[in-house]
């Protein structure tokens, strides 16, 4: 499992980190319209997945820093 690279964890991971940092504001709010997973099956990792994020808040520059604390 160590030597595992689960784009799926990974991904998460990120949405619950941003949730978290979202809950903190009461006027930020976020969805993940679509998720593809790059050839789904039922017994092998995907090589990638994609996906959309939508990030509102009425201050463009937390908007900024949401995004970077999402990729990061």
């Amino acid at each position: 499992m160590s030597l595992r690279r689960d784009p799926l964890l990974t991904f998460a991971a990120c949405v619950q980190r941003l949730e978290e940092r979202i809950e903190a504001d009461e006027q930020g709010k976020f969805t993940i319209g679509e998720l593809s997973i790059q050839a789904p099956s039922r017994n092998t990792i995907p090589g990638a997945i994609e996906f959309t994020l939508d990030i509102r808040h009425p201050d463009d520059e937390r908007v900024l820093q949401l995004k970077r604390d999402f990729i990061h």
